[in-house]
């Protein structure tokens, strides 16, 4: 091999014979991944479009939403009778979800 040898994200040759591979065709996936786990807490749906739902929270959390400059916009409790955020009213983008018990969650606007 040349010292050129590159390889692509999945470990594939970027040139074979006389074929150079571009990686025209690689891209990463869009949206927001969190893995669940047992007894994790998680909203959805992640994309939203207008109310997002806690699932897997024990007990009542205080929440306090913030855009992408810092800037508070919200704060509230989520409770068994209250379990969702309405994001109807933010433009679309990105959030960040801050709960009482230390954990921050992403939120995507569409």
């Amino acid at each position: 091999m040349s010292p050129l040898y590159v390889l692509d994200l999945a470990g594939n040759a970027r040139v074979s014979e006389s074929t150079v591979d571009i990686g025209a065709y690689e891209a990463l996936p869009l949206g927001i991944e969190t893995p669940v786990a047992a007894g994790k807490i998680t909203f959805l749906p992640n994309p939203t479009s207008n109310l997002v739902y806690i699932s897997g929270a024990k007990t009542d959390l205080d929440y306090t939403v913030y855009g992408l400059n810092g800037q508070k916009l919200t704060e509230g409790v989520f409770t068994a009778s209250h379990p969702a955020i309405d994001f109807t009213a933010y433009a679309s983008g990105l959030y960040l979800l801050k709960l009482s018990n230390g954990e921050t969650h992403r939120i995507l606007k569409k």
